[in-house]
């Protein structure tokens, strides 16, 4: 008969459990939050959704004076956010300032 003994491992470092991703309506409301947030944008519609672990699409309309924004520069980087699928309509109206 053959005896294994427990033996006792150490590490230089605690084990920590590894970041788990956030649940989907978590991500998509901190995508929208900053997208509203944001003191140059405007929008009269604005849904997103997450479509994989690192990609959401961003839909609606955007009334903005601002030309040159890349709104997918805006989100990037939201908990680990990478791709933007934008499918966002840009209408140039006067638009409140916020604040």
């Amino acid at each position: 008969m053959v005896r294994f003994l427990p033996r006792m491992i150490t590490m230089s470092q605690p084990l920590t459990s590894p970041e788990l991703p956030l649940p989907p309506h978590e991500v998509e409301r901190a995508v929208m939050q900053r997208l509203q947030s944001h003191p140059t944008l405007h929008f009269s519609r604005l849904s997103v959704h997450q479509c994989s672990r690192d990609s959401v699409c961003i839909e609606g309309i955007l009334d903005s004076n601002e030309q040159d924004i890349d709104l997918s520069d805006v989100v990037r980087g939201i908990h680990g956010i990478n791709v933007v699928v934008n499918h966002v309509l840009s209408v140039s109206r006067p638009v409140p300032k916020k604040g």
